[in-house]
């Protein structure tokens, strides 16, 4: 039985009517409160002037009310609507209140991706010539987010135009988009419309900091969930164009991240082997997988310009005890790096504080403690999964796929963290796909037992 989207201008709910009208309160409101204003140009000192701080200010309070209003009319579920409107008025908040501390006390990315639109050149409409062949360079031309950022800047109304927090709200925006389809895509693997997941994903704290604010991390989630959203669909549904989605958030990913896409074609090997019955489909899709993975590898090499695998254990010796600055930096100096074993023998350390570290000892200051209550939540819940778990659970090819894409991902990006800071940043990239694991493995069976004997002893499940 076919789903349809309701993509009719249905009358609005007493709920989304106060949410908008509240929005637009809040706007209206902004005017008239200099203070805050005045709090807000303070904050903002770090911020590059393009013009007044203010002006930009307030263009992006109407900017995110039309992002909500999108919401009421887009072609999702009547019964989502409403639940995503209250995560945007949170995604909101955080990006226009709770982030103009944070970027108030610390130097961030987002101000030289914002600051950069004044210098860049040689950027045309938004799909030129220069940005297709940078898709296939294997060189580093230009600084790809740079190049984002310029092509969005030059294609939005004038009035948008080199507005900071307008680019914050626009990429917040794209955020709320991964964790809704990350949540759409737990719902065809579970069976089951689970809002507490979406939530969880929404308010976890590194994800809704990250996500709602300029950077990349809301570009890879996005990528990400358009690739695992891909693949589930076509593990249920079978449908090619599902193929062409997950190649979409493939490719995508390898523009902003080349060795992200080294991680996420790794998995599929597990899931070919897995999902496919017959062996000239293994061989069939097991050889298209190499011969991608091999392009991928290339592209890597040519990247980073290495020679050999020589080359590679000296590059991971070298992310791993270079640039550990600042007082959250894990000082990895005696990291030494010089073949198979010593990969294998650093692989354990590097995998548990690429996914759960910090823990609260590891940094100090409230935003340490914060980070570290996350890595303690994620301890709690991996160990809860580790014992809920029976061996022949692990026969699905989805749970398959993604075990070894967070353990891929880990693996890697293992050498890579310096500091706990960047770390915990980068751990948004897999962390809804980990959390929902973790969650999934965790859950109770004793209900979904009962069910099973009741089906078949053909008897009523007893309700207490």
């Amino acid at each position: 039985m076919s789903t349809k989207f309701d993509t009719r201008l249905p009358f609005l709910s007493p709920n989304i009517l106060l949410i908008i009208s509240g929005v637009f309160l809040g706007a209206i409101c902004t005017f008239y409160i200099s203070p805050y204003l005045s709090l807000v140009e303070q904050l903002g000192w770090r911020i590059p002037r393009q013009g007044d701080l203010i002006t930009d200010y307030i263009t992006s309070l109407f900017w995110a009310t039309f992002l909500g209003a999108c919401i009421i009319f887009s072609p999702v579920w009547k019964k989502d609507k409403e639940m995503l409107l209250f995560a945007w008025c949170i995604k909101c908040f955080v990006s226009l209140f709770v982030i103009l501390f944070y970027e108030s006390h610390y130097p961030s990315d987002s101000f030289g991706y914002y600051s950069n639109l004044r210098t860049a050149q040689g950027v045309g409409g938004f799909l030129d010539f220069e940005t297709l062949v940078d898709v296939t360079t294997k060189s580093k031309t230009m600084f790809r987010m740079d190049r984002i950022v310029l092509l969005y800047n030059k294609n939005i109304p004038y009035f948008l135009a080199d507005s900071y927090h307008s680019l914050k709200i626009t990429f917040s925006m794209i955020g709320l988009m991964a964790m809704y389809l990350f949540y759409r895509t737990s719902i065809i693997i579970t069976k089951r419309e689970n809002r507490m997941f979406f939530w969880v994903l929404v308010l976890f704290p590194s994800l809704l900091i990250y996500t709602s604010r300029i950077g990349k991390a809301s570009l890879i989630l996005f990528c990400i969930a358009v690739y695992a959203a891909g693949l589930v669909n076509w593990h249920f549904k079978r449908k090619i164009i599902y193929i062409f989605i997950g190649l979409t958030g493939l490719f995508a990913c390898s523009y902003l991240r080349i060795w992200v896409t080294v991680v996420l074609i790794t998995p599929l090997f597990f899931y070919v082997l897995y999902a496919t019955k017959h062996s000239l489909s293994k061989v069939a899709g097991t050889l298209l997988l190499g011969i991608l993975f091999l392009f991928a590898y290339d592209m890597l090499f040519a990247y980073f310009n290495l020679k050999s695998f020589d080359d590679i254990y000296a590059k991971l010796e070298f992310v791993a005890t270079t640039g550990d600055l600042g007082g959250s930096a894990l000082n990895r100096a005696s990291v030494i790096i010089n073949g198979p074993l010593d990969v294998i023998k650093f692989a354990p350390s590097g995998i548990f504080t690429a996914l759960f570290r910090p823990l609260p000892w590891d940094v100090k200051g409230m935003l340490g403690l914060l980070a570290g209550m996350e890595g303690l939540l994620l301890l709690y819940l991996f160990f809860r999964a580790m014992i809920q778990t029976q061996l022949r659970e692990l026969k699905d090819p989805i749970l398959v796929w993604a075990i070894v894409l967070v353990f891929s991902w880990a693996l890697l990006y293992g050498f890579a963290i310096q500091n706990f800071g960047t770390g915990v940043r980068w751990k948004t990239q897999v962390l809804p796909i980990f959390l929902g694991l973790l969650l999934y493995l965790g859950r109770s069976r004793s209900k979904h037992l009962k069910q099973i004997g009741s089906k078949t002893l053909n008897l009523p499940v007893l309700k207490k």
